[in-house]
């Protein structure tokens, strides 16, 4: 081989380290040695430092020294600048709030549009709202003997008949004082205690999150219809949201009569308010060890994901990257939105 040198250095620079590296794909690699024609003493003094460089173990200690001061920059699995944990009464409370000003945007005109498959016109809707939440009051008084209601929006259709008729006002301020006579009765008792939910028994922090997810759903199901902007959750209810339903997959999938036996999976839900969530997907099973490596990743958008959850997106449109079993990934996004309430 010839011993000329590259005529242009300032395009041959740095080729020699990425070739030392091993850091170039084949095609690459043939034009970057095409190019150089020939290593010179000099570049192939490089060589050996490089890839010692490469090559050598990290000092003792430095993997744990990194994570120590990694933690103390934030907490594992939350984002940089995650939002502050989210009560879920204060969730319910301002999405009661920009529901009631999306209400209060609609001329007479607009209550009267088509907004839901099942429910039909705005007016419609937001009575199915109102009996819902006069059911959430039933649930959560103690005293009160509530009938076996599994479907849930068969159990509002007398509330729905009944304001058919009523003027757009009367609707809202029926369907804002029940909401807010929810919001006041969750308060009085403790948020793990149980209560039942149609077919499902679920704490009364679990009912106001469920309320969240419903009414931010069915917020942008009239602003659609409507014309109106689309309802925006903040940070804070996102993580709110998106971290309780990864707590409640296990029950989704059981609730589904789904089994994926003791596989796991972690959700590596991106933007400010995502994280990193490893899960059993068994109720009974045990969390995952530390250290551990996940039978399935999903990485995902949260905003996406909670769509997702409302049944506001279908799980094969969502936008996901999965590492190890695809099919588990699928079964696990197919029952994502078990608990979606319509």
């Amino acid at each position: 081989m010839s011993d000329e040198q590259p005529s242009d250095t300032a395009d041959t620079e740095g080729l020699d380290a990425l070739l030392a590296l091993d850091a170039l794909e084949a095609d690459e690699r043939s034009d970057a040695e095409q190019r150089l024609q020939l290593w010179p003493l000099e570049q192939a003094a490089a060589i050996v430092p490089l890839a010692e460089a490469v090559s050598t173990d990290p000092p003792t200690g430095l993997r744990g020294d990194v994570l120590t001061v990694a933690l103390t920059r934030r907490p594992a699995g939350r984002p940089v600048r995650s939002p502050e944990p989210l009560l879920p009464a204060e969730a319910f409370r301002r999405t009661i709030e920009e529901f009631s000003s999306l209400l209060g945007s609609l001329d007479d005109d607009a209550w009267d549009v088509i907004a839901h498959e099942e429910h039909g016109r705005v007016r419609d809707l937001v009575a199915h709202l109102v009996g819902v939440e006069r059911l959430n009051l039933r649930w959560l008084d103690p005293g009160d003997d509530v009938p076996y209601l599994p479907d849930h929006v068969e159990a509002t259709r007398p509330v729905v008949a009944a304001l058919a008729d009523a003027p757009p006002g009367d609707v809202m301020r029926e369907w804002h004082e029940s909401a807010l006579a929810v919001l006041a009765s969750a308060g009085e008792y403790d948020g793990g205690r149980q209560i039942p939910f149609h077919d499902i028994s679920i704490s009364v922090d679990g009912l106001l999150t469920t309320r969240t997810f419903e009414l931010w759903a069915h917020g942008m199901d009239i602003a659609h219809a409507t014309g109106r902007p689309v309802p925006m959750l903040d940070d804070a209810r996102l993580l709110l949201m998106s971290s309780r339903l990864m707590g409640a997959l296990p029950l989704a999938l059981a609730y589904r009569g789904v089994s994926a036996g003791l596989r796991t999976a972690r959700f590596v839900l991106t933007g400010p308010a995502g994280g990193c969530y490893d899960i059993t997907l068994d109720p009974a099973g045990s969390p995952p060890a530390r250290g551990y490596e996940p039978d399935t990743t999903i990485v995902a958008d949260v905003v996406d994901l909670c769509l997702l959850a409302a049944a506001r997106l279908a799980h094969d449109e969502l936008e996901s990257t999965v590492e190890g079993d695809p099919s588990l990934a699928e079964l696990v996004l197919a029952n994502v939105d078990a608990f979606a309430r319509d």
